[in-house]
C-alpha cells in the first residue's frame, strides 16, 4: 500500500508571493527555490522541497490521462527514465533535471509536480 501524500501548499504560496515581488537575488530563468522557471504562461505547481534522501519528483496528471502511455510520451519527449508510474492516482516517479521539471510542468496532462520525501510514522 502507498503511503498517502499531501500538498504542501503553503510553500507554494510563499514562492509565488515572494517572486511576484521580485527579488534581485533571483536568476530570471530559476525561481526562488532554485527550480528553473517554466517557458510557458499557466505551469502546473511544483509543491514542497527538494530532499537528497528523496530524489524524485512526483507528477499527477490531470483525469482521464493514460498515465503509461503519458509517462512514456513525456519520458521519450524529455530524456528521463521514471522510476514508478502510477496507476491508482495516475501519475509518475522520476528523478527530473530542472529543464525536464520546466518541460513536464508546461504539459497540459499534468496537474500537479511535487518534491518526492519520506515520511515516518511512530
Amino acid at each position: 500500500m502507498t503511503p498517502a501524500r499531501f500538498p504542501r501548499t503553503t510553500v507554494g504560496l510563499l514562492t509565488i508571493t515572494l517572486a511576484a515581488c521580485g527579488s534581485d537575488a533571483v536568476s530570471p530563468d530559476l525561481d526562488l527555490r532554485g527550480e528553473r522557471t517554466p517557458a510557458c504562461s499557466n505551469p502546473a505547481p511544483l509543491l514542497g522541497t527538494r530532499d537528497p534522501l528523496a530524489p524524485n519528483l512526483l507528477v499527477q496528471f490531470k483525469a482521464g490521462v493514460n498515465p503509461a502511455a503519458e509517462t512514456a510520451r513525456l519520458a521519450a519527449a524529455h530524456g528521463f527514465t521514471p522510476t514508478h508510474v502510477y496507476l491508482e492516482f495516475a501519475g509518475f516517479a522520476a528523478p527530473l533535471s530542472p529543464a525536464a521539471t520546466a518541460a513536464v510542468r508546461c504539459a497540459s496532462s499534468v496537474q500537479l509536480v511535487e518534491h518526492d520525501g519520506i515520511v515516518t510514522t511512530q
